[in-house]
């Protein structure tokens, strides 16, 4: 059992974020109102059950699991982030997985760092995942054009760490 349990969910759609750039998530699909009425019983679950429910304006759920799951494995504590969001894969690292459920709780990876190296090749899949949703690509054309350029990069300078740090060294 685990010594810690969270649940985290986006208070509103204003963020710090929306404050930066009015558009971001623009094109996102409101939530359907038959999940939105399911909240507060999830929330009065997670009470009953003693499992912290957390929301803060301006923060999405996100960064609150994020936040919390780097900080406790910088510590040395293991932990779990589980989720179906593919984003999170950019929080493996040592110390940190991340359950990945593929379809419902049915297929889940639990993606380490071994697992997601032996998947995808790479240290990490943080860069790839920036790109990918800073330029919000929705042509395979352009998906393999970014992921080309990203691999290039990785090939010619290392795994994210640092390899914008030597292209900007180099120009």
């Amino acid at each position: 059992a685990p010594d810690y349990l969270a649940i985290a969910f986006d208070k509103s759609r204003h963020t710090f974020r929306t404050e930066k750039y009015a558009e971001y998530k623009g094109t996102r699909k409101a939530v359907p109102p038959e999940l939105k009425q399911q909240m507060p019983l999830l929330e009065e679950f997670a009470r009953v059950a003693g499992i912290r429910f957390i929301e803060m304006d301006g923060w999405e759920a996100d960064d609150i699991i994020g936040t919390m799951a780097t900080e406790a494995a910088q510590k040395g504590t293991d932990a779990y982030v589980v989720t179906g969001d593919r984003d999170a894969l950019q929080l493996v690292r040592p110390n940190l997985s991340v359950l990945f459920t593929k379809h419902g709780t049915s297929d889940i990876v639990c993606y380490d760092r071994d697992v997601f190296f032996d998947e995808y090749g790479l240290e990490s899949f943080y860069s790839s995942r920036a790109l990918f949703n800073a330029a919000r690509l929705t042509e395979e054309s352009d998906k393999a054009l970014a992921i080309s350029i990203y691999e290039q990069l990785v090939g010619e300078f290392g795994d994210y760490g640092s390899e914008y740090a030597k292209l900007a060294q180099s120009r």
